[in-house]
């Protein structure tokens, strides 16, 4: 057998493998643009026909046996012109796309997936294409399961992002409570189980599960709380109750004496909830706040010493402006109410300000109006207070404003007022009577400077003048050749 029916002999073979892979398969002469059809079913072959024009019929085929989003892209793909290049260093090349020929009798799904792919059949002596084999196949099953696990892969993609996005969020609040809690347990209320995040005695992130959570946190209150206080703390503790007391909240809190004698805050903080809206995960947290408690009680000290000498007396935190009343006179109270007692600091100074502290004195809160001018005013002191005038019923009275920041630790002020009217009054009555006193004295004084005056005149004109005495009255008597001269 020469090698022209040894290579017609080889083509017969490879176009009997693909008519067993593939639906429609033509033989296309690229130099001459000519095609054969080698095995076509007749819905395809009515359309496209046996022979003819390559390029014209490939054109047909993306105009009119695709979904129309399909055919500029099969366009470029079917150009004669380029699939030499394309096809240069690979044997075949391949596009997807859906149909929406009906390929057999009973077959009516709608548009279905298909490939078409172009197969390099031979070249000449310059290497330019010669011959290639253009060739359709359904791939709807397999496309399908391709879409389904891409699919799969899609839901495995976006479910580890939530995953991630959750331990994201879980590290970075257990990294902000590890900054205010001495030690952090995650608590699972489904599984009954508990990790170590933080310790005393350890910088460890995150231990391994241990189960029994309801145990450990039994043994926790045996343990480390005082005898006093362990029956409030089981309560707190009660793993079967924990879901329902945190409910919707941020936080639950409970505060103990250890058994090493220091003040303990204990919290249960939300980590996630299920569909239901159940807590199944939360944070078990110990914080040290002995020296809280000192302040505190400092700050308390402060407060009852204020009250002692003020009549309107208030705490305000500078992060919230929240004012806290712990004392309030009866001027107050009758004008404002209790609008006073708790509320934003700034609303209640401002309404303060416009109804009652004299026009002219306004401008002396100017500095305390708002919390932002509080926190530069006690950046550098600890005390400011100023006198200031209000005007009511038809009358000035005189009071005084008090601010103390007790403790720099904890941002909180506590600010006082006062009337002093009284005592700027016996002030007045009292400044008057020196002021009396101080002119009683001028006149003495000019006086004295008047009889001493005569005195000197005297002194020149009687020569034998003596002076006898100078009387308290400051009379001035002159004795003169032994009469007495009066003034």
């Amino acid at each position: 057998m020469d090698r022209p029916e040894q290579n017609m002999l080889g083509q017969e073979q490879i176009i009997q493998s693909l008519s067993r892979i593939y639906t429609s398969v033509y033989y296309i002469d690229v130099e001459k643009n000519r095609y054969m059809e080698l095995q076509s079913v007749s819905s395809v072959h009515s359309r496209i026909g046996s022979s003819g024009n390559a390029q014209e019929c490939l054109n047909y085929f993306c105009h009119h046996m695709m979904l129309p989003e399909y055919t500029e892209e099969m366009l470029a793909f079917v150009d004669l012109s380029t699939i030499g290049d394309r096809l240069n260093h690979r044997r075949i090349v391949s596009r997807q796309y859906r149909s929406r020929l009906i390929v057999s009798e009973d077959q009516d799904r709608g548009p279905t997936w298909r490939q078409c792919s172009f197969i390099e059949v031979d070249r000449d002596t310059d290497g330019n294409l010669s011959h290639v084999i253009f060739a359709t196949q359904s791939i709807q099953e397999s496309k399908i399961e391709e879409l389904e696990a891409k699919r799969k892969l899609q839901e495995t993609n976006e479910k580890l992002t939530a995953l991630l996005a959750m331990e994201k969020q879980h590290t970075a609040i257990i990294a902000s409570l590890s900054s205010i809690f001495s030690s952090l347990y995650l608590i699972d209320l489904k599984e009954n189980a508990y990790q170590e995040i933080m310790a005393l005695d350890s910088y460890h992130h995150v231990y391994e599960k241990r189960e029994n959570a309801r145990g450990f946190l039994k043994d926790a209150v045996d343990i480390l709380v005082s005898k006093s206080y362990r029956p409030a703390m089981r309560i707190f503790t009660d793993f079967d109750t924990v879901d329902s007391r945190l409910g919707d909240k941020q936080i639950i809190i409970q505060e103990y004496i250890s058994t090493m004698g220091d003040w303990i805050r204990c919290s249960f903080i939300p980590m996630e909830k299920n569909a239901e809206g159940e807590n199944t995960k939360v944070i078990f947290g110990f914080r040290r706040i002995t020296d809280e408690k000192k302040a505190l009680e400092t700050q308390d000290n402060l407060i009852q010493a204020l009250s002692m000498a003020y009549e309107n007396v208030y705490a305000v935190d500078m992060d919230t402006g929240e004012a806290t009343c712990y004392r309030m006179g009866q001027t107050i109270s009758d004008r404002y109410g209790k609008s006073f007692a708790a509320g934003n600091y700034e609303n209640s100074m401002t309404s303060y300000i416009e109804n009652d502290v004299y026009e002219e004195d306004r401008h002396l809160f100017s500095r305390i109006r708002y919390i932002s001018g509080i926190k530069q005013l006690l950046n550098d002191r600890s005390t400011y207070s100023f006198n200031y005038r209000v005007f009511r019923n038809n009358r000035i009275r005189y009071l005084q404003c008090q601010i103390v920041r007790p403790n720099r630790d904890r941002n909180e002020f506590a600010i006082a007022f006062r009337d002093i009217d009284a005592e700027k009054k016996q002030q007045a009555a009292h400044q008057k009577e020196i002021e009396d006193a101080l002119t009683a004295v001028e006149k003495v004084n000019e006086t004295l400077a008047e009889e001493m005056e005569i005195a000197s005149t005297l002194s020149k004109d009687y020569p034998d003048a003596v002076l006898v005495e100078l009387e308290y009255d400051c009379a001035v008597t002159i004795k003169l050749h032994g009469k007495m001269i009066p003034k």
